[in-house]
């Protein structure tokens, strides 16, 4: 346990004061937060867990020091030690699973992916069973972080045949195909590709799974019919230029290519 954590639990034999102040502290802090004080609402938490490390906001006041320090103030490996101490001192704590999913993300961002499976391990185990299908999603995506793909496949199709929302299943489809396409395996990665094309009009993935599809094309030396898919997404795509480009090069190789006619 780290001096300040055995500081705060002997502080609140120390000090004595009275609900309303101790009310206070912690709503001010919130009012700060509010207005984008982030510096001097990072103090008042800061504050009141010191002097208040029992109380009932203390626990969310230690997540929200982690918070303003990871999403406002660019300082991860602070806010890295500030949930920690949530989930160390508050682990009965509502916040130890915020704290843990912040924690996750946080490792997977300084490309520790192990450790943020960890920890996506412990909320399936702990967290919300609501929330399990997306933590074993974000699992899978580390794994592809990792370049490990048979591994993240198996966690696709395992969630996609226990607890998969109907939302969710174009999403993992578009994954399980991705895998097959950086494994080279191009075959497969277009099977999965036409399947979100055909199946799932109306999702937001059925975009990117046609962008796919015309990278497999490509690789595979089938020109033209990526072509005639990206000039169709031109006008669909969010990032319009990104299919330009896409175009643009294509339209290049096609020129290049044995017995290219107009």
């Amino acid at each position: 346990m780290t001096k300040r954590a055995l500081y705060i639990l002997m502080v609140v034999a120390l000090l004595g004061c009275s609900g309303a102040d101790r009310d206070s502290l912690f709503f001010k802090a919130e009012e700060l937060l509010s207005h984008g004080r982030y510096e001097d609402a990072l103090e008042h938490y800061a504050r009141f867990v010191d002097l208040y490390p029992e109380s009932e906001f203390a626990p969310k006041s230690q997540y929200m020091i982690g918070y303003i320090l990871s999403h406002h103030l660019a300082r991860p490996d602070e806010a890295m030690d500030s949930y920690a101490m949530v989930v160390n001192l508050y682990a009965e704590s509502p916040y130890t699973v915020k704290a843990r999913e912040d924690m996750a993300r946080l490792y997977s961002l300084r490309g520790d992916h192990r450790a943020a499976i960890t920890q996506y391990d412990w909320l399936i185990k702990n967290g919300a069973k609501e929330k399990r299908p997306e933590y074993r999603y974000s699992t899978a995506l580390e794994y592809i972080k990792m370049n490990e793909f048979k591994q993240a496949r198996v966690e696709l199709e395992e969630l996609l045949k226990d607890d998969a929302s109907p939302d969710m299943t174009p999403r993992i489809l578009y994954q399980i195909a991705n895998t097959y396409y950086l494994e080279g395996n191009l075959e497969k990665a277009i099977s999965v590709y036409d399947r979100i094309i055909e199946e799932y009009q109306e999702h937001p993935v059925y975009i990117e799974a046609r962008l796919g599809k015309a990278s497999v094309l490509e690789k595979q030396g089938s020109l033209r019919e990526a072509l005639g898919l990206l000039t169709e997404l031109e006008r669909e795509y969010p990032d319009s230029d990104t299919v330009k480009i896409r175009i643009n090069s294509t339209r290049k190789r096609l020129k290049k290519a044995p017995g290219f006619s107009r």
